[in-house]
């Protein structure tokens, strides 16, 4: 039984960020009750990196996507004007 599990971000001493998930569990005895607590980390400060770097990138594509569809509607437009002439 897991008793705890989060995500934490770090500012280390040299100003650089470390992202740890934690995992918190207790330790019981035969009785059942808690006598202490087994703590795992994991340093995931690459996977955030890249999750940020994704969430950019997707950031950016979506607004070419956005400024391409502007785009094609002006040439649409163009194209309906011209052909009234």
């Amino acid at each position: 039984m897991t008793y705890g599990k989060g995500t934490s971000k770090i500012i280390k001493k040299d100003g650089s960020n470390l992202w740890v998930s934690a995992t918190i569990t207790p330790i019981k005895d035969t009785d059942g009750k808690t006598i202490n607590y087994l703590a795992m980390e994991e340093d995931i400060s690459d996977k955030m990196d890249m999750a940020k770097s994704l969430d950019d990138r997707n950031r950016e594509l979506n607004e070419l996507i956005e400024e391409l569809g502007e785009a094609q509607n002006q040439l649409i437009q163009k194209e309906k004007i011209s052909w009234h002439w």
